[in-house]
């Protein structure tokens, strides 16, 4: 099961990294197409989906993993680190008052979520199958 979430991770993956291509070669096509001119920097908006959709699915499996068969003392210390995170990153919007400071800090956040699932699902990994197994 696991080989195929994979599979299917990766296949998105894939179509976003794609579309977002497609979309970049092109994007005042694009933007004049879906009639968003009148957007200020949805450009950036668009592409920093794109990159948030890739770095959440990258770490998706380990997320939910976590968040189903860790325990509840796990669960709360990532709430808190995340939060932490969340507002240590949350500096850059102030030092950056644009719309590129707020989506490098959802860019952030993202990455800090997906990278701290990851980590943790790793040095737990035998006690969470464990749990699965049950």
């Amino acid at each position: 099961l696991k080989k195929k979430i994979k599979i299917a991770r990766n296949l998105f993956v894939g179509l976003i990294i794609g579309g977002l291509s497609v979309f970049l070669l092109r994007a005042n096509f694009w933007v004049n197409l879906l009639r968003l001119g009148k957007y200020e920097g949805i450009v950036i908006m668009i592409v920093t989906v794109g990159w948030i959709s890739i770095i959440h699915l990258a770490g998706k499996y380990e997320i939910n993993a976590l968040a189903f068969f860790g325990t509840s003392k796990l669960n709360f210390f990532m709430g808190i680190g995340l939060f932490g995170i969340t507002i240590l990153s949350f500096g850059i919007v102030l030092c950056f008052n644009t719309i590129e400071g707020v989506m490098l800090q959802r860019i952030i956040v993202y990455l800090s979520n997906t990278v701290m699932a990851i980590m943790l699902f790793k040095r737990k990994r035998s006690e969470l199958y464990n749990e699965i197994a049950k």
